[in-house]
Formats: structure tokens, sequence, C-alpha cells
């Protein structure tokens, strides 16, 4: 399918794919391929997604459970979250000429980027790169070859996935950690991080305002977290404390792959495991 808009072509050819000539912009989404998950512009409830100056609200790229999953939108992803873009229509999230996947706004300003200095490189052999929503809710920022360049569950913003991981990268030294939103219709980066001890144990902390720990898993004894008594391996859920030359992180994995589930740390410095047992059913905290 080809739009023709002015001078420019656009063409959409998988509803799961961004590229350079397959941008996201209005109110065109991309969907998994087994539509779990929703990629596009959407503005916040709650109240807080409205500038200080105007009544114009704010617009965000993010993921959503798609409407078939969970039937009121639920963001576990956000993109830009702290340089929202006022006007969606004249907005653009693309694949860039150098490979990175980009938003622009209404002015043609540069406001989020994937950021991946070796995205463009000569070296690939003029390998096309494309940006994939999954059915795990990652967006993956690949090569025609298969090679991946940037993950979003590499980036987690309040929400951890099945199958992402939380922890440090001791090749990179990057930290994959859950910041809240500001508030429920506002979200920047908010002022609670639940990440993996900055010491080197295993324990998980919250932590205020980036330097007040508010509170401890505890130790992983190899199958619970010592702080966290009511949590129950072989129960819904299947957890693992990995630690080894590549890195260190948490994970976990649903026994029933029919449930929905994710976790999320809260404006209000809660960590709340939250089910869906049957789709769109309302949730159940865990």
């Amino acid at each position: 399918m080809a739009i023709h808009d002015g001078s420019c072509v656009w063409c959409f050819a998988s509803s799961d794919t961004i590229s350079t000539n397959s941008p996201i912009s209005g109110d065109r989404t991309v969907v998994s391929r087994g539509g779990n998950f929703e990629l596009g512009f959407f503005s916040p409830a709650g109240g807080g997604g409205t500038t200080a100056s105007s009544s114009r609200s704010n617009y965000y790229v993010g993921i959503w459970y798609s409407k078939k999953v969970v039937s009121q939108r639920t963001p576990v992803w956000v993109a830009n979250r702290a340089a929202p873009v006022a006007d969606p229509a004249s907005s653009r999230l693309a694949v860039a000429a150098d490979g990175n996947l980009v938003l622009t706004n209404e002015a043609g300003k540069l406001v989020w980027s994937s950021n991946v200095s070796s995205a463009g490189s000569s070296s690939n052999g003029g390998a096309a790169v494309v940006a994939v929503i999954l059915d795990t809710g990652n967006l993956v920022l690949r090569r025609e070859s298969g090679e991946v360049l940037w993950q979003s569950v590499e980036h987690p913003t309040d929400t951890w996935l099945p199958g992402a991981r939380l922890g440090v990268n001791k090749i990179t030294g990057d930290v994959l950690a859950l910041v809240s939103w500001k508030n429920a219709g506002d979200p920047a980066p908010g002022m609670f991080t639940l990440r993996i001890d900055p010491n080197g144990s295993s324990q998980y902390l919250t932590i205020w305002n980036r330097t007040v720990t508010s509170w401890s898993s505890g130790e992983w004894n190899g199958d619970v977290y010592a702080g966290v008594p009511e949590m129950t391996s072989h129960y819904k859920y299947d957890f693992q404390f990995v630690n080894d030359t590549n890195g260190t992180y948490f994970t976990y994995s649903l026994q029933d792959p029919t449930v929905i589930s994710r976790t999320v740390l809260d404006v209000f410095v809660q960590i709340r495991q939250i089910m869906w047992p049957c789709g769109s059913r309302p949730p159940t905290s865990g």
C-alpha cells in the first residue's frame, strides 16, 4: 500500500514494521504480528498531559496492549517520555538515513532517537534497517540480515514485561531499571527508581530521588528474595536470577502463555504485578 503526500511516497508494506519510507504519523499505528501490542502516538489519561501554557494535549510515542488483549489503553513503554510533541499529525517516527529510529516534531526538530552510533556504518554493505514491534512488546531496530542494533526492552520505562531483564550489562555498563511516571497523566521520569543494588549484591532497591533507598528485596536465595516472602516460585511465574560474565539480571516468565501480565513501578512507589487472566477482563494483582 502506498500513500502519496505531495512529493513524498510512504509505502506501508508491513503492519508491524517502521522504515524510512513507512513512518508513524498521526493516527497510524503498527501492530505486532500476533496482534498483542500496538505502537503509535498517544495522549495519556489522568489530566496531566497538557502543556502549562495552553490547553493543547501532549503526545508521546508509546507501546500499549492492543484492544483485543486489554480493552483499556495501557502503555508499557514510552519513547519521548520527557519530550512530548504537540501535533502527532505533523510529527514523524521513522528510520533515518543513518539507520537510527528517530522522532521529529511538528517543527521538524529531533526530539528522540535510538542513538545507535553504528546503525549507519558503511561496513554493513548497505543493508536496510527497519524497526519491528514484536508480540513480546519489544520494539526491535534491526538490519534486514537480522542483526539487532537496539531494542526497547533494554531501555524500560515504568513497566517490566515477561522475558525482559532488570539488572546491569557488564559489557556496556548499562543499567536496566524501572523509573516511575511523574504522575498518572505525565510519563516523564518520576521520583522513584527500581534497580539492582549498585554495590553489587543480588538485591533490588526502590530509590527515591535517585539517592534515598526506600525498599529492599533482600538477597536472592536461589528460589525467592529474602525480603519478599510472599513470592513463590513455580506458581503462575517462573523466576530466574543470572550473574555471569555478560551481566547480572533478574527475569521472569509465565507458566500459562495465555495469561497477560506486567510488573509496573507506579507513581505511589508500589511495585505491582498485574495479571489479565482472560484478556480484556479487569486485571488482578499478584
